[in-house]
């Protein structure tokens, strides 16, 4: 509630206050209760839950990234790799992609005339 007084108060930081900030704070123990379940509840080792705190981005950034670097290092790289047939229909759907973005078709690259 004390966050809510100072913004009160300073005209500064009055527009972070809005109607709505007082009625959700009557579900403030049940928001409490919720979070501390999601604290203690075990994460299953095939979908780990991670708590990162947001209260400086260069830091959550840092520790995103951290743990998708190592999630990253420990998977199997066998089973990432592409076959040629794959790469090249995914480089076949990006030619496609970017000449629908542009209008342009194989039939009308040629003429020079955009698609309507």
């Amino acid at each position: 509630m004390a966050r809510f007084e100072e913004r009160l108060v300073d005209p500064a930081r009055s527009w972070k206050i809005a109607k709505s900030d007082y009625t959700e704070r009557n579900y403030w123990d049940d928001d409490v209760s919720a979070f501390e379940d999601a604290m203690t509840a075990p994460s299953a080792k095939n979908s780990p839950c991670f708590v990162i705190p947001a209260n400086h981005n260069w830091f959550h950034n840092l520790a995103m990234f951290q743990i998708i670097a190592e999630t990253m290092e420990g998977l199997d790289r066998n089973r990432l790799s592409i076959s040629p047939k794959s790469s090249e229909n995914t480089m076949r759907c990006s030619v496609r992609r970017r000449r629908a973005a542009s209008g342009r078709t194989p039939a009308s690259r040629n003429s020079g005339e955009r698609q309507s």
